[in-house]
């Protein structure tokens, strides 16, 4: 069959090291090779042994990147309900919010009132 996927950037392409490699995998299967684009100016191709080297090591530095992210995150989270300014989650419109009915009213209203989206998005 053949074939190759173009990807712009490899932590698009895959959430950890072990799914970038099953995915390189399923796709070598049927004979279709990946290419990465945003490698520092270099295109990456798996179809070559030093491409799937390449690809798999930095798999692994952009697991690991994305693991201390999230440690740093929940570290700052836990530091701010310390402090008592965390809330957790901003709040937004509920069902059974004023705003939110009015909104809705104005909406279901807006040839009455030739209101546009935009116009009931802008009011405050």
């Amino acid at each position: 069959m053949g074939g190759t996927v173009v990807v712009t950037k490899l932590d698009r392409f895959a959430r950890s090291t072990q799914d970038a490699l099953n995915t390189m995998a399923t796709l070598a299967e049927p004979g279709v090779s990946l290419v990465v684009l945003n490698m520092g100016g270099d295109v990456v191709d798996t179809s070559t042994a030093i491409g799937k080297l390449i690809i798999t090591v930095l798999a692994g530095i952009a697991e690991f990147e994305a693991d201390l992210i999230k440690e740093c995150q929940l570290e700052g989270i836990a530091a701010a309900k310390a402090r008592g300014v965390y809330n957790g989650d901003p709040q937004t419109y509920r069902v059974h919010h004023k705003g939110h009915a009015h909104a809705l009213e104005l909406l279901a209203a807006r040839d009455r009132y030739h209101l546009t989206v935009n116009d009931i998005c802008a009011m405050r």
